[in-house]
């Protein structure tokens, strides 16, 4: 027996999830603020990923 059509394949990506469109309930997201303790996080990692960058080329401290 072969398998011309592969199931997965044929399923959309979003049949894979619940549909949350007019079904939702509770209230709606309507605007999203930064922390400045989110800022602080996230300039410190980029700051800290940059720096690892710059050793393992050997960039360190130039």
């Amino acid at each position: 027996m072969t398998m011309d059509v592969d199931p997965e394949e044929e399923e959309g990506i979003l049949d894979a999830f619940p549909n949350i469109g007019d079904d939702a309930t509770g209230e709606q997201i309507q605007v999203v603020e930064s922390t400045e303790e989110w800022t602080q996080l996230r300039d410190d990692m980029a700051v800290e990923m940059f720096e690892e960058w710059r050793e393992i080329r050997g960039m360190a401290g130039a």
